[in-house]
């Protein structure tokens, strides 16, 4: 992509633009009284047009999730102290406010804006422009589908002024982006149907819809919305969230594809558990080492690469209630990119990614107690994957012996490898990691040496950076 390199004369001095990819960025420098509130802002604006376009913009962007992503790109700049912030929002001068065309099979969407970044007084503006393409056949599955209604359907308010009409509107309008269609069910026990919340009463907005995919298959969503109380004042007594409960649920004869919500500035986490490892998670360097707490036996996660897109999955949780999924490029700070519930698929993809690019992941699964807040069950390792076409290459394969037998106190060396799919591959966590299943009967080294504890058996995995792993039976008598 070609660049342009732009001077303006700005108070009497002239100012140099920094060169950044042209129709996709384009910078607005403000010339400052200090000189390092300037060089503050000007590294901080070049780290949040990095961070901006690594995003996937689709018809589900929304202008919350590029402020998030801007303002942690902006305030990871080592000159501005733990204390202070960098303050990150649209512009809201006529021309300049944020702007979205959604894309259709027959029309490129498009975004933009201009973010404003205020750093101690002084402010400065970073230009943001993207066209998106039309949604090839791979992005027509059912997946992509059900998840691009869901979102729509989350960011619906539901009371008592919410019809039928209104939700059937904003899930056919995704749908048909799918070549999709979608009607409400027409049986007694599917149809919408709505009571109005009371001062005395809560209300209820409930039906099924019916998505007929581009293939002729079907698939079902269950709506089921409670609606608070209303007050003195004849209004909801508490401001319904724009995130509602939708579930999936499968009709005889026909599959289903539970919601997957993405995670915005708005759906952020305020539970203290969350927010206490989000922090910890922000300090800790994952490009080699994983954050405290976390392990790979549980959760057991693995990635599958190609050219554009990662796709994440892991052991289903019997306990859990849903997952938060965190991921980046490798060398960026990992931020939330989903939130999904415990009747979702265990697994997440992304798309839209460079080729020959290293990308991080890992998976939260949590609880909710009885105030509906999320209380961390298992934190996963981090695994590390690259999408395809460059020198580099990933875990095809871990090989070993699948069960040895040692004596108490005795130690045995694994003989685990790795087998790549092409050549190279670039080391971030290590080429191979190990992990016990029970310390108390067997441990094992970050070299694969492994020591019997107590008479009994158990496994030990060994795993490569992407998560392909090789379970080892361990016997100790």
């Amino acid at each position: 992509m070609k660049k342009k390199l732009v001077t303006m004369l700005l108070c009497g001095a002239m100012v140099t633009m920094v060169a950044v990819p042209e129709a996709v960025f384009g910078e607005k420098i403000v010339v400052f009284a200090g000189e390092t509130q300037q060089q503050i802002l000007k590294e901080a604006i070049e780290r949040a047009s990095k961070a901006i376009d690594e995003m996937i913009f689709d018809n589900g962007t929304r202008p919350e999730a590029i402020i998030q992503v801007a303002k942690e790109a902006a305030e990871n700049t080592e000159a501005i102290g733990e204390l202070e912030e960098i303050e990150v929002a649209f512009s809201t001068e006529a021309g300049k406010e944020f702007t979205k065309i959604d894309m259709t099979e027959t029309t490129q969407g498009k975004i933009q804006g201009i973010l404003c970044f205020t750093y101690k007084g002084e402010t400065k503006e970073l230009g943001v422009n993207r066209v998106m393409g039309y949604p090839v056949e791979d992005d027509k599955n059912s997946e992509n589908v059900m998840n691009a209604i869901n979102d729509a359907l989350n960011k619906l308010v539901y009371d008592n002024s919410l019809e039928g009409d209104t939700i059937l509107k904003a899930a056919e309008e995704k749908a048909t982006v799918y070549g999709a269609h979608v009607v409400w069910d027409t049986s007694e026990a599917g149809k919408f149907q709505k009571k109005e919340a009371t001062m005395s009463e809560e209300g209820v907005i409930q039906g099924t819809l019916v998505v007929t995919l581009a293939d002729g298959s079907m698939e079902t969503i269950e709506i089921k919305k409670y609606i608070e109380e209303l007050s003195q004042g004849g209004v909801v007594s508490q401001t319904p969230t724009p995130t509602v409960r939708v579930t999936v649920t499968q009709k005889p004869g026909l599959s289903a594809t539970p919601a997957i919500t993405k995670a915005t500035e708005k759906e952020k986490d305020t539970d203290v558990n969350i927010v206490a490892f989000e922090k910890t998670l922000s300090k800790t360097k994952t490009d080699t080492k994983d954050v405290k707490g976390s392990s790979y036996k549980k959760l057991q996660p693995k990635l599958k690469e190609s050219k554009d897109k990662i796709k994440l999955s892991w052991k289903k949780q019997e306990k859990a209630d849903g997952y938060l999924v965190y991921g980046a490029a490798c060398g960026k700070k990992m931020v939330k990119l989903a939130t999904m519930n415990k009747n979702s698929k265990v697994s997440f993809t992304q798309k839209n990614l460079k080729e020959k690019t290293y990308y991080k992941y890992m998976v939260v699964a949590f609880q909710k107690d009885k105030e509906d807040k999320k209380e961390i069950l298992e934190i996963s390792s981090t695994v590390y994957g690259v999408t395809t076409g460059g020198k580099y290459s990933n875990t095809k394969k871990v090989s070993a012996d699948s069960k040895i037998i040692i004596k108490k106190g005795k130690k045995s060396k694994l003989n685990a490898k790795v087998t790549l799919v092409g050549k190279r591959q670039k080391i971030y966590s290590g080429k191979l990691r190990y992990v016990s299943e029970n310390t108390s009967i067997a441990t094992v080294s970050k070299t694969g040496v492994v020591t019997g504890k107590k008479k009994g058996s158990c496994y030990v995995y060994a795993y490569g950076q992407n998560g392909i792993s090789k379970r080892i039976k361990i016997v100790v008598k």
